[in-house]
């Protein structure tokens, strides 16, 4: 909780108390879900005026804007609704709960979308703030995620969370850079008036910042090769001058510079260059900043400097909707985001040594042979795993019917299936080969998540870290909520070869001996005999004109793209 004061501040908040002379448009966005019970909605309609009393309130000063949402969202009061204090505090006293769940997402999107629009009393030129309350966690948290930097790109926001059940990382994902200003927790609804000094202080000099100024930087994010952030060095000289650039870490300086831009490459793994993880339920956010500060050979600054923000957002499951947009810092200026999706990949292997992967295909196998299997994760986080949930075996490349599952909800589905054991980045297993009636090809599909290595919530547990499997085979507890879209991979095809196809001539050749009679069979016999081994040789030429026609037509990928919508 940021309930620290220091002397320094008591100007500002002399100032901010009652003649904070800033412009600015501040929307209160109201927790109404039903968790939250009537007195303590009460307490957030308090929490509300008494930090409306500390702004010089008009419409050429301060404006505000009330929001509710639980569900759905309703605009309870916009900017331009009332110019006086006393009008807004007797309008906020006449708000009344909704109830029902907690659609974050949405309240964000609303007030991006509607409340701050020039109808309902947006100004121009004028700083936007939002403070955003919440009692636990939203509905879908990569979606609050993704609204929130969107929101970000227009309004600095404040994030308060009241009570046990709120999702730290969830606040901070929508909160302005830094956490120490923008995010606050409470123990409670009543204790929502410990933070209301240090708010209305954080707020007043947010409303009195400098415009923003935004560099032209871009952000690329890959979960094998990191962030690579791209800074105009042309743009930032003619903007602020002479500029040294470093990432949060100032002794991480540009890798390169190339046509006339200046390239950082920024590595995922956590603590390398000031680079942090933040984790919300659907996604793992790398978040680093790009530092600009005066040029100087002097021993000290008083110069002002900025700071950008980058993050790279990697999805859990894979498909992240949207693409995620800019959002604002600290000093109002803007942050570079970009998102992505982990690189997984799939492959077998010869033996259960895992050493000598599969590198032609289709992988030519006996019936009941083992057939060893290994998901990788490719990323330099050490923190971090994959799970298995779901794999099945089709007859076609495309995940469509017949279907015959091997792992259902991370727990064996086929009696041959068995794991092995390996280290966090890998899932490995063997099942014993098998055909379709009337189609020799097999194909292998599996659905993943990426996990913190030290998560202990069931969806990120491994049967061998105590995830409980049926006793007696069958499906385990579903792992992930039914819309959840998880990485999705293939391998194949694997042929599937009967034992001893010269063997079954053999047989066929000895029964028709006997049916025609010793006598006359021999001659017959070494006729057959010998049309049997041409049979043979028939059986092998078409399996090769097979196998290299396929060769040719499903040439195996070595990096297996991990979304897959149409599978």
């Amino acid at each position: 909780m940021n309930n620290h004061y220091l002397p320094s501040l008591s100007l500002s908040f002399f100032l901010c108390n009652k003649f904070c002379k800033a412009q600015a448009d501040i929307i209160f966005i109201l927790d109404g879900s039903g968790s939250v019970d009537s007195p303590d909605f009460a307490k957030q309609l308090q929490f509300i005026k008494s930090l409306v009393r500390k702004f010089d309130v008009g419409p050429n000063a301060v404006q505000v804007g009330v929001l509710q949402y639980s569900d759905y969202a309703v605009q309870e009061l916009n900017l331009n609704t009332h110019s006086t204090e006393a009008a807004i505090l007797a309008a906020v006293d006449r708000i009344r709960q909704m109830g029902d769940g907690t659609n974050t997402a949405l309240a964000l999107s609303t007030v991006r979308t509607s409340s701050f629009t020039a109808a309902r009393g947006d100004r121009p030129n004028v700083p936007n703030l939002v403070i955003v309350m919440t009692d636990g966690r939203s509905n879908d948290m990569a979606a609050t995620a993704r609204e929130a930097n969107k929101l970000r790109n227009i309004a600095s926001v404040f994030a308060i969370g009241v009570g046990s059940n709120v999702n730290t990382a969830e606040l901070k994902a929508m909160a302005t850079d830094p956490d120490s200003k923008f995010v606050f927790t409470v123990t409670d609804f009543s204790a929502l008036s410990n933070i209301e000094t240090q708010l209305a202080t954080d707020a007043c000099a947010q409303a009195t910042a400098a415009p923003p100024v935004n560099p032209n930087v871009s952000v690329n994010c890959d979960s094998t090769k990191g962030m690579t952030v791209t800074v105009d060095v042309n743009d930032i000289q003619s903007r602020f001058g002479p500029m040294t650039l470093t990432l949060d870490d100032i002794k991480c300086v540009p890798d390169q510079y190339l046509g006339g831009n200046a390239i950082f490459h920024v590595t995922l793994a956590t603590q390398m260059c000031g680079t942090r993880r933040l984790e919300t339920r659907d996604t793992f956010i790398y978040r680093n900043a790009l530092v600009l500060r005066p040029y100087s050979n002097s021993l000290i600054n008083r110069e002002l400097h900025y700071r950008y923000t980058v993050e790279c957002v990697l999805s859990r499951y894979g498909g992240v909707g949207e693409e995620f947009v800019a959002e604002g810092t600290v000093y109002g200026n803007r942050a570079y985001v970009a998102n992505g999706n982990f690189t997984l990949r799939m492959d077998l292997y010869h033996s259960n040594y895992f050493t000598s992967p599969v590198t032609s295909y289709p992988h030519v196998v006996r019936l009941n042979q083992d057939m060893y299997v290994d998901v990788a994760l490719l990323t330099p986080d050490i923190n971090l795993k994959v799970v298995l949930q779901n794999c099945v075996a089709t007859p076609k490349a495309t995940k469509g019917y017949p279907q015959y599952a091997l792992i259902s909800n991370k727990c064996p589905d086929d009696p041959t299936v068995r794991f092995y054991p390996s280290n966090d980045t890998h899932a490995q297993f063997t099942v014993k080969a098998f055909e379709f009636f009337n189609d020799p090809e097999v194909y292998i599909h599996c659905d993943v998540i990426v996990c913190n290595a030290t998560d202990r919530d069931s969806r990120c547990l491994r049967p061998s870290e105590g995830y409980a499997c049926p006793q007696n085979g069958g499906r385990g507890k579903r792992a992930v909520p039914g819309d959840v879209e998880v990485y999705s991979l293939v391998q194949g095809p694997v042929f599937v070869q009967k034992e001893n196809p010269v063997a079954e001539f053999a047989v066929k050749d000895e029964r028709k001996n006997k049916e025609d009679g010793e006598e006359g069979a021999q001659a017959p016999a070494a006729t057959t005999l010998g049309a049997g081994v041409m049979a043979v040789s028939a059986c092998v030429v078409v399996i090769a004109a097979v196998i290299v026609t396929r060769k040719r037509r499903s040439s195996k990928t070595d990096y297996i793209p991990v979304r897959t919508d149409g599978i």
